[in-house]
């Protein structure tokens, strides 16, 4: 049984400033109209129940693209009400916001295809002023949004669009069209820089995905790609059962300014992509899943600037590198070790085969066992 409304007839309030949540349902005075002569409206909104609206009208009603106080959206489906697609579809068209939007986040959403205020041409004069943009629990799109030239995107989650199979060029918002005008406008040989201030990024729990590709320019561009130029902290993992590897762009291997990486392995993952090492300014690495590790790579002792390693639920995992390349990681001052049951066993203090290669690291944590 579906929640109900809080605050039937909400719509009556004309001045009201502040609606922090509003839960659709087909009860009277419940709908989602009830938005639409709320014109001041400012902060954050979250809509929920949207199963509940089955058409473009009805969705638009809401009157979204007017309300320009409004820096925070949330737009969440949340049962299992089954409906055509074309009317899924049509309703996230009418939800489209005003370009004032700083944070969107959409969740539950079970259309085969984002809205045109997405992937349009347009989509830039949308979604100009965007800051963070959340997309999670997506069971039916097969594409992600092209994402790459919108100027103020600062963090963006993907979680489990389980229907996604491939990452493509159009990711990066370099349509063909795109990509010809970069031709023309960079003959000069400046750089096209995507996902320009990106500086948080979660890809995870997308069951399906086998292939990401890079951005690309024309052949004839004399133009290079920067990808992620900003980009601080990175997680990544969950991906298709069927790969052995992660699949990731090149431009996965030259982020200057990454701080963070969490990797989430699944079972067929039997080593670490060896392009972390040369992420020089990594200070933190996450290993979590990694169900087919046995022994952590030796060039791990090049990440100097590792100060925080974590292993996470690797129950295979018993050997880290070795005592020189442990050696090397001079500013590594923590070590956490959780429900990895080999390497908890040889790292016990004092009498474990590992425990000489990480006696010097001034806090070490390992779990189950007690702290040491």
């Amino acid at each position: 049984m579906g929640q109900s409304c809080f605050f039937p007839g909400i719509g009556q309030l004309a001045n009201l400033r502040t609606l922090p949540h509003f839960r659709i349902s087909q009860a009277k005075g419940c709908q989602l109209e009830e938005l639409e002569c709320l014109r001041n409206l400012r902060g954050e909104l979250k809509i929920f129940g949207l199963e509940n609206v089955s058409s473009f009208e009805s969705a638009a009603k809401a009157n979204l693209s007017k309300k320009s106080s409004i820096q925070g959206l949330r737009l969440s489906w949340d049962g299992t009400k089954e409906d055509c697609d074309d009317n899924i579809n049509s309703v996230m068209e009418g939800l489209q916001p005003h370009p004032n939007l700083k944070d969107l986040a959409i969740s539950g959403f079970k259309g085969s295809r984002f809205p045109s205020w997405m992937v349009a041409k347009d989509r830039v004069t949308v979604l100009r002023n965007l800051v963070r943009l959340t997309l999670e629990e997506l069971g039916k799109c097969e594409q992600v949004p092209p994402l790459g030239d919108l100027p103020c995107l600062e963090s963006l989650e993907m979680v489990s669009l389980h229907n996604v199979k491939r990452i493509g060029a159009e990711f990066y918002g370099l349509d063909i069209n795109a990509r010809r005008s970069a031709s023309c406008s960079n003959r000069d040989g400046k750089p096209v820089t995507l996902f320009p201030k990106l500086s948080r990024f979660v890809l995870r729990n997308m069951g399906s995905l086998e292939e990401w590709s890079d951005a690309m320019v024309p052949s004839n561009s004399s133009s290079s790609i920067k990808v992620f130029p900003s980009l601080r902290y990175l997680e990544l993992g969950g991906f298709s059962d069927d790969l052995d590897h992660f699949p990731g762009p090149h431009s996965t291997t030259n982020l200057v300014s990454l701080e963070s990486l969490g990797l989430y392995g699944w079972p067929k993952i039997t080593s670490l992509p060896d392009q972390i090492q040369h992420l020089s300014t990594l200070g933190t690495l996450l290993l979590c899943r990694f169900e087919g590790l046995e022994v952590l790579p030796e060039w791990m002792g090049s990440l100097r600037n590792l100060r925080k390693l974590v292993t996470s639920n690797c129950s295979n995992l018993r050997q880290l590198p070795s005592a020189e390349a442990m050696r090397h990681l001079t500013n590594l001052n923590y070590l956490s070790i959780t429900r990895c049951p080999l390497l908890a066993e040889r790292c016990t203090k004092g009498s474990g085969a590992e425990w000489p290669k990480i006696a010097h690291i001034p806090r070490i944590h390992i779990y189950p066992l007690n702290k040491v």
